[in-house]
């Protein structure tokens, strides 16, 4: 098997925290994380968050504050704090300390990557990242600094410290044409292109441009529309921002229903879920909105889990049932697993498709019932004793074996 596959593609739901960088000390003793801890636990799909959610520590983001550091000095004194886990987070694009120009569009904010001594600061505080906690996997945002001989330096340097680690798509590396936004008439020009573009884009969403080396992909609000050879990584925030906005109501998050459906539309196009978890500034808590999505998000995977863990993608990603609602498709070596994306009104649907397999039962995932399944002139019929309970998704398990 391939080093990302063994290292990325088991990957349900991945907890971000974003920016935190209270002290370690005070940290246990706030009660940091009171509803989510980071895991590397071999037992997934127990719905309990500690098992089905890994933490991953941003080590250092736009502000320039890292964890930890002791390689290079920053000119801003920070405060820090241990990192631990499986993967590392850092924004090698943006440092504010090295470049205070505000960001007012997004031409300013793809220009604002600083030059000088910046560089060599970030492949350094990299550097010690890699040697002192060999991460699994190395996430960088926004861009890189560095030309790209250093960069893929860097990179084989890593690997050979961590040879099953991988690195993610926002390693886009410093080329004369980025160094030359940083003159604020070209930034104007490229502005009004990107303008024109957003009145006819399809998505809000962003697909970062892909860069010369990566390992996996990493849509931001964003999925792309077929099942992609390259592991992917679907990365929101549950509301419009992507970290903690004491502006957002309930109204503005996600609901339950959407983040897992969108979250089986990813698995079954080979793809897994970043979602960011936001802690409040004032006290480093999360959210009750987050929580509650949280749990529900566990309560799902608790009792369908096994149409997901350990899953690839099937020969095709979606279908419908027969009463129009959207269906996804993942298998195993011995099952294909069938996702209902809504709650059929009554006790039997039928799942479109003449390449559907023939088996005589197939199992409710969340209830465990043995149901009867049988070919229609459509498809296949599954049909259950009672009527299902309202849910974000039902996940039926057809036996091939």
């Amino acid at each position: 098997m391939s080093r990302i596959a063994r290292t990325i593609s088991t990957i349900a739901l991945v907890v971000a925290t974003a920016g935190l960088i209270a002290p370690a000390a005070q940290a246990e003793a706030d009660g940091l994380y009171p509803h989510v801890v980071a895991t590397t636990s071999s037992q997934p799909g127990t719905g309990n968050l500690e098992n089905d959610v890994f933490v991953v520590p941003t080590a250092r983001g736009d502000r320039g504050a890292w964890l930890e550091h002791r390689a290079l000095a920053n000119p801003v004194d920070t405060q820090t704090t241990a990192v631990t886990g499986r993967a590392i987070s850092t924004d090698g694009g943006i440092d504010w300390t090295f470049n205070r120009e505000p960001l007012r569009t997004m031409a300013d904010f793809m220009g604002s990557t600083p030059g000088g001594d910046y560089p060599a600061y970030a492949e350094a505080q990299t550097r010690e990242l890699i040697e002192r906690y060999a991460p699994s996997i190395l996430w960088n945002d926004i861009s890189w600094p560095t030309p790209l001989d250093e960069e893929l330096r860097l990179f084989a340097d890593y690997y050979n410290a961590t040879p099953e680690g991988v690195v993610n798509d926002r390693w886009l590396p410093m080329t004369p044409e980025r160094a030359a936004l940083r003159d604020p008439e070209r930034r104007k020009a490229l502005d009004a292109l990107l303008k024109e573009r957003m009145k006819n884009a399809a998505s809000r969403g962003v697909i970062p441009q892909l860069p010369p080396h990566c390992d996996f992909r990493t849509p931001e609000y964003a999925a792309f529309d077929r099942i992609s050879a390259k592991k992917w990584e679907a990365t929101r925030g549950m509301s419009h921002s992507f970290g903690y906005n004491r502006r957002d109501t309930d109204a503005d998050y996600e609901s339950v229903e959407s983040l897992v459906r969108s979250f089986i539309d990813a698995v079954a196009k080979n793809g897994n879920l970043l979602l960011n978890v936001g802690p409040r500034g004032e006290d480093a808590q999360i959210p009750d909105e987050q929580v509650a999505r949280l749990k529900g998000f566990g309560a799902w995977l608790k009792a369908n889990g096994d149409g997901v863990y350990g899953t690839r993608p099937w020969k095709r990603f979606d279908g419908k049932t027969a009463c129009g609602i959207e269906v996804r498709f993942v298998q195993k070596p011995d099952a294909l697993y069938v996702h209902v994306l809504g709650t059929p009104a009554s006790n039997e649907c039928v799942v479109i498709g003449d390449d559907l397999p023939v088996v005589a039962h197939a199992t409710n995932l969340a209830s465990g019932e043995r149901i009867a399944c049988s070919p229609t002139g459509d498809g296949v019929l599954l049909k259950w004793s009672k009527a299902l309970a309202a849910g974000p998704a039902h996940a039926f398990k057809l036996n091939l074996s």
